[in-house]
């Protein structure tokens, strides 16, 4: 992996756990995302999950075990970003 497309997958980890704990909203997420100029799909995995977590705040309100686990699918996500490997 080159080290630009590292870095851009750092950001996204960073903002979708910004987002988890309340420190930035999905929305400003996104306008922040990175631009990869490949395609990289996990990066694309990512976007839609954030899209998708924005979407779905409703819910996540009236509905706890949706909740957790979109949380964990964001989780999961963030790790993979994160994996050097």
């Amino acid at each position: 992996m080159s080290k630009k497309l590292d870095s851009f997958r750092k950001d996204a980890a960073r903002l979708l756990k910004q987002v988890l704990i309340g420190e930035r909203s999905a929305s400003d997420a996104r306008t922040e995302w990175p631009k990869e100029e490949g395609k990289d799909r996990l990066l694309d995995k990512a976007f839609h999950e954030l899209y998708h977590y924005e979407a779905d705040r409703d819910i996540r309100d009236k509905d706890e075990i949706y909740a957790s686990w979109q949380k964990k699918q964001i989780k999961n996500i963030i790790l993979m970003l994160e994996d050097e490997d």
